[in-house]
């Protein structure tokens, strides 16, 4: 192959790459009946841990799967920041486990789902 036909199928398959890291990142729709406003990219970090839960999610993992691939791994803590001040009064809990990552216990993803059910028209 010849340098052209190489940087084409590159580009193809970054494409390709996005397109399937967008159908599978979760995606929650954030109930505005709570009365907190939360980022895309807050949402979608939240949703990896609960749906995860009570795994621990490497802050790597969060980058590559819910953000952009540029992003620095301080991004996904101050994310994780916005997130945990939306949650935790509605009792959702974000916890960190040091040098490891990020985790959200049983009872805050079931709580959660609650909250989201209850959004559900």
């Amino acid at each position: 192959m010849n340098e052209r036909a190489l940087r084409e199928r590159s580009d193809e398959l970054e494409e390709e790459v996005r397109q399937l890291k967008e159908a599978l990142t979760p995606n929650l729709a954030w109930p505005s009946f709570l009365g907190v406003r939360m980022t895309g990219a807050a949402r979608r970090v939240t949703a990896m841990l609960m749906a995860r839960a009570p795994n621990i999610m490497p802050r790597e993992i969060l980058r590559m799967s819910c953000l952009h691939e540029d992003t620095t791994l301080k991004v996904v803590d101050v994310h994780i920041y916005k997130a945990r001040r939306a949650l935790s009064p509605c009792g959702v809990h974000i916890h960190v486990q040091w040098g490891e990552g990020f985790w959200m216990d049983n009872a805050s993803a079931a709580r959660l789902r609650e909250l989201l059910k209850g959004a559900q028209p």
